[in-house]
């Protein structure tokens, strides 16, 4: 294979790697949340892939050098967009974690103040050691 050859495979491949993030990034943005463990499968793939070609570049570094201005200026748009996309995703999987956290915590926040018994005179009783250990709730594997 020659380094045009294999430098337009590794740009191929980054620009499915980052088609697969921002599909990935756009689900999480839109909480469809059922369907993310596929584009893990999918990630895992092509970086794989990526990462093979990235040696075979490495490799060849001699004649990475001598490639033409034109051909090194596409390949390092190509990283920057890739580093651009991953960044994204990874802010939008930590918030979808934090969405999925707090939506846990106020089960659990929720299971808690119905489990405390009413006393007198409308007030809440002040929960003893026994009330405050844990307290059994079903959690879906979507969150």
């Amino acid at each position: 294979m020659s380094i045009e050859d294999l430098v337009t495979s590794v740009s191929r491949t980054m620009d499915d790697l980052r088609a697969v993030l921002d599909e990935e990034t756009d689900a999480l943005r839109a909480m469809h949340i059922a369907g993310v463990e596929g584009f893990s499968v999918r990630k895992t793939g092509l970086e794989q892939v990526f990462q093979r070609k990235l040696k075979s570049l490495g490799a060849r570094k001699a004649e990475l050098e001598e490639l033409d201005e034109e051909s090194m200026q596409a390949l390092r748009d190509g990283e920057s967009a890739l580093k651009r996309s991953a960044l994204a995703n990874q802010k939008a999987i930590e918030s979808a974690q934090s969405v999925s956290q707090r939506i846990i915590d106020t089960v659990v926040d929720c299971a808690r103040d119905a489990s405390v018994k009413a006393a007198g005179y409308g007030q809440a009783a002040k929960p003893t050691e026994r009330d405050q250990a844990y307290v059994p709730v079903a959690i879906n594997q979507t969150f």
